[in-house]
């Protein structure tokens, strides 16, 4: 029998039939949600785990990016890769296709979270503050009058 390499119609078969098994496996991914460091598709006991893309719809998009408080920007970009993993969402957030695969449900917004509250604190503006003395205002001061001690 000649070798392998003296036969190329065997290696191409057989390279196309691994190229098509590796394209049909999903290559891992993981969660841009900060402090999510959970990778892979499945959870420490044993259920699968569903990654969601962004909406790309522009206002839908604009709440997601708010619920998992993060801006587009010069350190994170939301693209064809940015998901959400299903830990984020309710149960009944997400239902099964008829394909038997999860999808989210129409409007959701990921909701859970590790941090504690439910969106970052809002800062007061700060008070203008006026630094400048005008004549007008020292003059109308009166200054209290020294008292006059009597002498017994």
């Amino acid at each position: 029998m000649k070798p392998r390499s003296e036969r190329p119609h065997l290696r191409t078969t057989f390279d196309s039939i691994l190229s098509n098994y590796f394209q049909a496996e999903e290559t891992p991914t993981h969660c841009c949600v900060p402090e999510c460091t959970k990778k892979g598709y499945r959870k420490d006991d044993g259920t699968k785990v569903s990654y969601f893309k962004f909406p790309t719809e522009n206002q839908m998009k604009k709440k997601w990016l708010h619920a998992i408080r993060r801006d587009e920007g010069k350190h994170f970009k939301v693209t064809e890769y940015s998901k959400i993993c299903s830990r984020h969402f309710r149960e009944g957030d997400i239902k099964k296709s008829l394909a038997g695969k999860n999808e989210l449900r129409d409007g959701v917004v990921s909701s859970v979270f590790p941090w504690i509250r439910t969106s970052p604190r809002k800062r007061k503006e700060p008070a203008e503050r006026n630094f400048e003395l005008t004549a007008s205002k020292s003059a109308s001061q009166t200054l209290p009058s020294p008292a006059v001690v009597e002498e017994l």
